[in-house]
């Protein structure tokens, strides 16, 4: 019963993690436009491999350590590490339960940028996501710039 709750916990910390997989995409232009599009592209990237950990690396510095951290404090209680876990069936059966329960193929998302507006160290840009099985949707997305770097702002995605 003890592992149970533990490995609740660790589903909701990866069902987190998986709120930041609602959108982003492409455009050229300047050198902060290209971070936007690069930062989006490995979003992607992660998403399509199912990359978790990737995935935080996409969100600002500050949040993605405290998610990681979650993550790797729920592991350690679970007697695992990070390597240890994506072997497990535990990471099997939530990325199959993950899966199922979205209405598309996560494999499949491309995400196309456009309209970038970069104010000092923000900027928005409009994200046409498009995958298997749903009609294109585009959102609007916030980044952030850190250490001169591009990221995808979490406060915007309720993170």
């Amino acid at each position: 019963m003890k592992t149970m709750k533990k490995v609740s916990a660790l589903v909701l910390v990866l069902i987190m993690a998986m709120t930041v997989l609602a959108g982003c995409g492409g455009n050229s232009g300047s050198a902060d436009e290209q971070g936007i599009k690069d930062v989006t592209a490995k979003f992607q990237k992660c998403m399509n491999d199912m990359d978790i950990l990737g995935i935080y690396d996409c969100i600002e510095p500050e949040t993605g350590a405290q998610v990681k951290e979650q993550l790797e404090t729920s592991l350690e209680a679970l007697g695992m590490s990070m390597d240890d876990f994506k072997e497990s069936e535990y990471y099997t059966a939530i990325i199959e339960q993950f899966e199922s329960a979205m209405p598309f193929d996560i494999k499949t998302v491309k995400l196309e940028v456009s309209n970038i507006k970069i104010d000092g160290d923000k900027a928005t840009a409009d994200v046409l996501a498009k995958a298997d099985g749903v009609e294109d949707e585009t959102q609007s997305f916030s980044y952030v710039k850190v250490d001169g770097s591009w990221y995808i702002d979490s406060s915007a995605l309720g993170m």
